[in-house]
Formats: structure tokens, C-alpha cells, sequence
């Protein structure tokens, strides 16, 4: 049975705790498979070392803006990890081109409503059928609007895409956003 809260505190992420019986629910259908698995945000790569511990069948990329490696980060060389703004929509759209399909996308980036809105309009196109779309921390979004973009969680409500929401971080009632590619 797939434990994800137990996965991510055997490592230095604060996720589990928060985010583990969301994940357990909405990814249990991977479990034993070979799929692609993106996260946006992995500072340290604690997380990537989580997913590939829960999901080892499963090809792992991971994005931000900068990456610690060496002595005292943990040993992500299983991962495809690449450097770059979320919010740019030219790197969004060579990751996307680079991967191809995706089929479960995680955004825990920059938590801003341009970073998740880029990164959703870019990748949303080559999520799998099937496949889902999830975007973390909702709560820093509604208050973090800029260049011209709205805050996410309103963007979200006016997508015609079947979507959950999740309580996570200080029990905002939507902090986590699970889209399904229907």
C-alpha cells in the first residue's frame, strides 16, 4: 500500500505530513508502473528522492530555479533535473517539448499566480490522457498576484477540467489543486 507521508519524512521534506494522504489518494494508480513524473520546485531534491522511493517504475524530472548538490544533499542522479524560471514561458515550452508526455505533473515552484499559470498553459497540452495536473501551497498564490496575472485559485475555478481541492498548509481549504485529464 502506498505510504507517501512515510516516504517524504525519511527525508528532509516538509511535505509529507501536509500533503501525504492527498497523494496517497490521487496517485495509487501508479504504483507498480513505469510514468513520467515532473515536480516543479524540488529545492534540495528531497522530494525526488520520495517519488522515486514510492514510484521506483517511474521516469523522474524535476525543475527550479537552482539546485544544491554535494555534501549534504541527497543523491538525485536517477533524476532528469533541469535549471530554469517557471514563470518564462520559453523554458516552460522546452520542457515540456523535452519530455513530451507527462503524466503526472506536481507544481510546488514558486507559489506566484504567473509561475503556476506559465507552467499550467505550457504543460496542461502534454499531460497524458488520464493523467493528472497538481498545483501545491494555493494559499501563497491567492495573495501573490503579479504581472497582470490573477490570483490562481480563481484562474483554476474557471477551468472547465474536472479538479479536487485539498486542505494542506495552516488547513486552508484549498491548497492543493488536483486537475484530471479527463
Amino acid at each position: 500500500m502506498l505510504n507517501i507521508a512515510k516516504a517524504f519524512k525519511d527525508t528532509k521534506s516538509v511535505k509529507g505530513p501536509f500533503h501525504g494522504a492527498c497523494y496517497d489518494k490521487v496517485l495509487e494508480k501508479y504504483e507498480g508502473k513505469e510514468f513520467n513524473l515532473l515536480e516543479i520546485g524540488i529545492f534540495r531534491g528531497d522530494s525526488l528522492v520520495a517519488w522515486h522511493k514510492c514510484f521506483p517504475g517511474a521516469k523522474i524530472f524535476g525543475i527550479d530555479r537552482a539546485v544544491g548538490v554535494g555534501k549534504g544533499f541527497p543523491d538525485i542522479s536517477f533524476a532528469t533535473v533541469m535549471l530554469g524560471d517557471q514563470s518564462y514561458p520559453p523554458f516552460m515550452t522546452k520542457v515540456a517539448k523535452d519530455i513530451g508526455v507527462i503524466d503526472v505533473v506536481i507544481d510546488d515552484g514558486g507559489h506566484f499566480s504567473d509561475d503556476q499559470q506559465v507552467s499550467f498553459n505550457c504543460l496542461w497540452p502534454v499531460v497524458r490522457k488520464g493523467g493528472v495536473y497538481i498545483i501545491e501551497d494555493l494559499w501563497a498564490a491567492e495573495k501573490n498576484t503579479v504581472n497582470g496575472f490573477e490570483c490562481t485559485l480563481n484562474f483554476l475555478e474557471k477551468l472547465d477540467i474536472r479538479k479536487d481541492f485539498y486542505e494542506g498548509f495552516f488547513e486552508f481549504k484549498h491548497d492543493i489543486c488536483v486537475l484530471y485529464k479527463d
